[in-house]
């Protein structure tokens, strides 16, 4: 379910008494900061009667919607008061940020190759995918001989590998938030979430970088972690107070080897962050940066200015989807 949305489950009570009940309510018990429980009026319950009924939670912002169980309401005799009962459950509903409607950001650049394939372009070395045997070839390395296999056909045996091409970049989430940053780190948040959802993901990985309480870069595509995990790891990113800009720049450089064009999700644009991407320009890697603002107006104009290589659209804080229409392939 996503943010400032609601979502309805049903629910069955039992009479199993042998006496009429009057008068029941239902309400859910979860966490009120995340999701509003409404109270939801019953009709009355002869005995061994039964009703189904729907609930219906609305999220206010993003993360896990915890419910611990439901209070079941029941008037007294005089319907003057009701006596509450509760019934623990234990559940919990991810609540995604916002999704826009964002285009699929395509980089014009070669792919390129990864011994061994994708889910092997995590490990170092020379890991790779084993397709099949075959007879030893001159050239081949000693080290793919499989001599179990040679032993037993009494010649000699190599395993084959797949390798393959394929394109990777990077989404970076800027996490630093103060107080003047915070409402437009939601948006922020939300764009990162509408990129990895949007993404094509078939011949390609994209790399999701962020600071939290460790750094983080989660890698999505073709075995390796889900589309899904990724949305439901940004659902819970929370803003850093601390500046940790140099810890950003780090866990970038870190990884460049592996890309060749870079989505940067900023919240401000100063002398640090301008260097990082005069760093990763130098380093000749395609970027597209979106930059989230209070004063879209102002920025622009500092941007213009300020003479970056790179392909960078401003997305209006108070109006973000009709900033977002500008954003063009790289």
């Amino acid at each position: 379910v996503m943010s400032g949305r609601s979502f309805a489950y049903d629910l069955t009570i039992i009479n199993d008494s042998n006496k009429r009940i009057q008068g029941i309510a239902f309400r859910d018990s979860g966490d009120l900061d995340i999701a509003d429980c409404h109270v939801s009026e019953l009709c009355n319950l002869n005995r061994n009667e039964n009703v189904s009924v729907k609930s219906v939670i609305t999220v206010k912002k993003r993360g896990y919607c915890l419910l611990d169980g439901i209070w079941i309401l029941q008037e007294d005799p005089l319907g003057i008061m009701r006596k509450p009962r509760f019934y623990p459950i234990q559940d919990k509903i991810l609540v995604l940020p916002k999704l826009y409607s964002i285009p699929n950001i395509q980089f014009q650049v070669h792919r390129r190759f990864h011994q061994g394939g994708i889910p092997f372009a995590e490990k170092k070395g020379e890991t790779e995918e084993f397709i099949s045997l075959r007879e030893y070839r001159s050239g081949d390395p000693i080290k793919k001989i499989n001599w179990k296999a040679s032993a037993k056909s009494g010649k000699t045996i190599v395993n084959e590998y797949q390798d393959e091409y394929h394109s990777r970049y990077g989404l970076v989430l800027d996490t630093y938030v103060d107080k003047a940053s915070r409402r437009q780190f939601e948006i922020a948040v939300s764009l990162s979430a509408s990129i990895v959802f949007s993404s094509d993901l078939h011949e390609s990985v994209l790399d999701l970088m962020f600071l939290g309480s460790v750094p983080y870069r989660i890698p999505i595509g073709s075995g390796l972690n889900s589309r899904q995990y990724a949305l439901s790891v940004i659902a819970g990113v929370q803003g850093q107070p601390r500046e940790n800009i140099t810890e950003l720049a780090q866990l970038i450089k870190q990884h460049l080897f592996l890309m060749h064009s870079m989505i940067l999700v900023l919240l401000r644009l100063d002398e640090e962050r301008i260097d990082i991407i005069r760093s990763l320009v130098s380093n000749q890697i395609h970027l597209k940066i979106l930059l989230v603002a209070e004063k879209p107006e102002k920025e622009i104009a500092r941007i213009n200015s300020l003479n970056l290589k790179a392909d960078i659209t401003v997305i209006s804080r108070k109006d973000p989807e009709r900033s977002i229409h500008r954003i063009t392939d790289a």
